[in-house]
């Protein structure tokens, strides 16, 4: 145990959080304790660990037989003490009792009997058995497991000697090592506790506050109510205080932790030789030696860790930005689109990209196959131009002749020749717009897959790609619900790019982006003869359009 000495507050504070029966003050006169106090968080850490391991009912039990004591060997004990008793003179005993009546005095002797070497013999024998069966319940406990959490989710897991777990399985705290080789895992505790797990990695579940990480990856979000969730390492300790955290052990059994909500104290060195404690703030993340129990203070990554699992969706989030030009090529926005493919904008179905002259009305198009996707059309100008399901319409919609030369597309290759050079400069993330074409995309639906999780912005780097034949002259606008928010009129530099950010409340449904034709005429003539297209190398492409997310 921590050698300081606590207050017994603190103990009967921590012993109702155990128990379940704290009351909403206590919790957060406990909270506080821990927060001001890193030492605490090093003496709540010993208390749960002995209150798990000889407190809780029913996890310890005694051995109803003597193991480790042959019978052979108690014959032969009880044999010596009847010969002992055979040959050994009587035991005199003083008299300190004041004189009483016969009849009293037989009343006692039928009471207690006559003292002999064989009654101290079986008194000290008792004695020692009863001490024996003390200190190998001590020692060797027979711990009787509790279900205390359930594998809610799990994608691609493939899971080692410790045998495969499935969704929905419950999971008991008898400190097995489990093993997940690849894939990942989200774990809940019955407090309230979520565990989300990344192959390879090796844990334990020690109790239904406490589990041990012998190397890998885990991220660990804590509600209020179950705060004081502890994780064990090689090398640290982390003690929860209401947050989200994620935690990496290496091979060395060197930790880090990173601490992306909250609050949370890192204990360097393993459990019972602590050498000190750090309190970690949102933002913070340190490392700590194996060896030595060194801590030192290191970047938040806040990439590293897998926060959101949803297997339903295929989504594995790590914290970084939704991209949607991924979302337009069928992916998730998270990198795992198809390239050189998009969305037509006359039917609003998954297209092969095509570049080609083509005309059309500014109907607006739902895209039901793809949820992020609320709708796409071609913009003329000439009658209002309705912009989401729910009836949304960009008044300053210009005139434009309503044709359009290629799909929107994710990483477009049609545009170059050599598909090489292709593949190198498309391998940034990019969506093309050619004029004439919009796309509205559902902010709600994105909510839906990602719960708990605030959209922030818009933000990309806009230019004419500088693979465009001619001079091009372009308009871009970007709307949110129906209502302008930034313009950019007459692009006619090719391969300029100007960053884009635009701010999205929390209330925000539908982003619209749109190309437009500048107002060009058709009536012009290229050098060649033939007739200018007003559209000609208006190709605006957006790089890495993303959604900020946190």
């Amino acid at each position: 145990m921590n050698d300081r000495r606590w207050p017994i507050e603190l103990d009967e504070l921590i012993l109702r959080k155990l128990e379940g029966t704290i009351t909403p003050a206590e919790y957060e006169q406990l909270v506080q304790w821990l927060d001001h106090e890193p030492e605490a968080a090093c003496y709540y850490v010993d208390f749960t660990m002995l209150y798990v391991g000889l407190s809780q009912p029913g996890k310890i039990s005694f051995s109803p037989e003597p193991g480790d004591i042959s019978l052979e060997c108690y014959n032969s004990l009880f044999n010596l003490l009847a010969e002992n008793e055979k040959g050994a003179p009587k035991i005199e005993k003083p008299d300190l009792t004041p004189p009483v009546s016969g009849k009293e005095k037989l009343r006692n002797t039928r009471l207690f009997g006559q003292v002999t070497p064989l009654n101290l013999w079986m008194a000290i024998g008792s004695i020692a058995a009863l001490l024996v069966m003390i200190a190998y319940a001590t020692f060797y406990p027979r711990v009787a497991p509790s279900q205390v959490a359930v594998l809610t989710d799990s994608m691609n897991a493939v899971w080692g000697e410790s045998g495969a777990v499935q969704a929905g399985q419950r999971l008991y705290d008898d400190g097995r090592r489990m093993s997940l080789l690849s894939g990942w895992a989200k774990i809940a505790f019955d407090y309230g506790s979520e565990i989300i797990i990344e192959g390879p990695t090796q844990f334990a579940i020690q109790s239904d506050e406490n589990m041990y990480l012998y190397c890998g990856k885990m991220l660990a979000r804590i509600p209020s109510q179950a705060v004081g969730f502890v994780v064990d390492t090689p090398s640290a300790g982390v003690v929860d205080l209401g947050t989200e955290f994620g935690v990496q052990v290496e091979s060395s059994g060197s930790s880090s932790v990173h601490l992306f909500n909250g609050k949370a104290s890192l204990l360097a060195g393993e459990q019972g030789e602590r050498k000190g404690s750090v309190l970690l703030t949102t933002g913070m993340a340190r490392s700590v030696e194996y060896l030595t129990g060194q801590t030192r203070e290191v970047r938040l990554n806040e990439n590293l860790f897998v926060r959101r699992l949803d297997s339903s969706r295929k989504l594995v989030w790590r914290g970084e930005p939704l991209n949607l030009a991924d979302v337009i090529g069928q992916g998730g926005g998270f990198g795992n689109g198809r390239a050189n493919c998009g969305i037509d904008p006359v039917t609003g179905a998954l297209a092969s990209v095509q570049s080609f002259d083509r005309y059309a009305s500014n109907q607006y198009v739902l895209v039901p196959d793809n949820p992020v996707v609320d709708g796409v059309f071609v913009p003329d100008g000439k009658t209002p131009q309705t912009i989401s399901s729910r009836g949304h319409v960009f008044e300053a919609c210009p005139p434009t002749q309503g044709n359009y030369y290629t799909e929107i597309a994710n990483r477009p290759r049609f545009m170059i020749s050599d598909t090489a050079l292709a593949d190198s400069l498309f391998e940034e993330s990019s969506m093309l717009l050619h004029a004439n074409l919009g796309i509205t995309f559902d902010l709600n639906s994105i909510r839906s897959r990602l719960p708990h999780i605030n959209i922030t912005a818009f933000k990309a780097q806009l230019d004419i790609s500088a693979l465009a034949p001619r001079t091009p002259n372009a308009d871009v606008w970007i709307l949110v619900d129906g209502k302008l928010q930034y313009s950019r009129r007459n692009i006619t530099e090719i391969g300029k790019r100007e960053a884009i950010r635009v701010a999205l409340h929390p209330e925000a449904r539908f982003l619209t982006l749109v190309a437009t034709d500048g107002r060009d005429s058709d009536d012009r003539l290229y050098e060649d003869g033939s007739r200018w297209k007003s559209i000609d190398s208006d190709w605006c492409v957006f790089w890495d359009p993303v959604l900020v997310l946190e």
